[in-house]
């Protein structure tokens, strides 16, 4: 209901439309709202129990990059990241878009300063420092196979917030192997054990959904790995 990003998109459509196809800007705002809903808990959670605030957030395998812009204009003072193997075309016509009608923070040039774009292979990045007290999240969107355990086991290592929509997760990835000939032609099923597995090994706080009309890979998993040792058995 954002009336300056409502006009961003307007803008977007008339100078770019074939940067912004219609499942992924429906995909891209779906999952924007679960993970704006987890960050916000989490920090109040993570308030209460006297823990660091997420104050960077981490968008893996961006792809166009949408769901990064549209997180760091949600939170203006939080760091945004997003980062891929390339940087396509359309993340700089989402940025001009917002910034010609977003509200910068006093001191700062645009709206989206706290964005930016990093190309590199997530197994080969690094954070861009070490500091145990600042407060992360990690965030992937149909990333494929092992970018989904890797992006994890970065965030439990960083004690970091988490959400991951997995896109693919080969069986046999984990520790628990899916098979049966009752699952043979039954992707959907497999594919929701998969992500049942992942929920737990990770301990999970939700398994969630978006619209499956969106995308069939609808399967949303969040968590929070700081407070992972305590996390109550994950909800649906």
């Amino acid at each position: 209901d954002d009336p300056d990003l409502l006009k961003a998109f307007d803008v977007l459509l008339q100078r770019a439309a074939k940067h912004l196809r219609v499942k992924e800007l429906f995909e891209t705002i779906e999952v924007w709202k679960k993970v704006v809903s987890h960050l916000l808990k989490s920090n109040e959670l993570r308030k209460s129990s006297d823990l660091p605030l997420v104050s960077r957030i981490y968008d893996i395998a961006s792809g166009h990059g949408l769901l990064a812009v549209l997180l760091a204009y949600r939170f203006p003072t939080m760091k945004v990241l997003a980062l891929d193997r390339e940087k396509r075309d359309g993340f700089a016509h989402y940025v001009e878009a917002v910034n010609d009608f977003g509200k910068a923070l006093p001191g700062a040039e645009t709206c989206l300063a706290n964005l930016s774009f990093e190309v590199a292979d997530f197994n080969r990045w690094s954070w861009e420092d070490e500091n145990v007290d600042v407060g992360r999240a990690l965030i992937c969107v149909h990333g494929c196979n092992e970018l989904n355990l890797a992006v994890l086991q970065r965030a439990t290592e960083a004690e970091a917030v988490w959400l991951v929509v997995p896109c693919c997760i080969r069986d046999g990835l984990g520790q628990v192997s899916v098979r049966s000939p009752s699952l043979e032609g039954s992707d959907d099923t497999r594919h929701a054990l998969l992500c049942g597995v992942v929920a737990a090994e990770f301990r999970a706080t939700a398994v969630s959904c978006i619209d499956r009309c969106i995308t069939n890979r609808h399967l949303v998993i969040q968590g929070d790995a700081q407070n992972a040792a305590k996390s109550p058995v994950a909800t649906v």
